[in-house]
């Protein structure tokens, strides 16, 4: 992990992270373990445990998690089934994401920026 995201978890007093399959994008969403239980808790809200939409809502926030502690150099050991759902190639790129960042292969992450950057490109006038 990179050394600002270390900070981060010494600045929260927080030793594990939590990583998961992100629910939207081709990537892994890596938390600090108490910032992910504080949305965990602010997403179930007032939900109504004895209700089916309860447990849809938290299996999808919580069925795929993996608490991980780093070594002192800030490395980890993907779980397997984490990496068989999200498979990474040797070159990854940690984004962040404000209160959580994700880990990217780098070739997908660049596909993706490209993709992001094209309509925005300028296009020359017509001769």
């Amino acid at each position: 992990m990179p050394a600002a995201f270390r900070t981060i978890l010494a600045e929260q007093h927080a030793q594990d992270i939590i990583l998961r399959p992100s629910s939207h994008s081709p990537c892994i969403d890596g938390w600090a373990k108490p910032a992910f239980q504080a949305e965990v808790r602010r997403r179930i809200g007032e939900a109504d445990p004895f209700d089916a939409d309860y447990d849809e809502l938290t299996d999808d926030l919580t069925v795929e998690v993996y608490s991980l502690r780093p070594d002192a150099e800030g490395r980890i050991v993907l779980p397997k089934d984490l990496a068989a759902a999200v498979p990474l190639e040797p070159a990854i790129w940690f984004i962040g994401r404000d209160k959580f960042f994700q880990i990217w292969s780098q070739s997908v992450w660049n596909e993706r920026a490209a993709a992001r950057r094209k309509p925005h490109q300028r296009r020359e006038p017509a001769a």
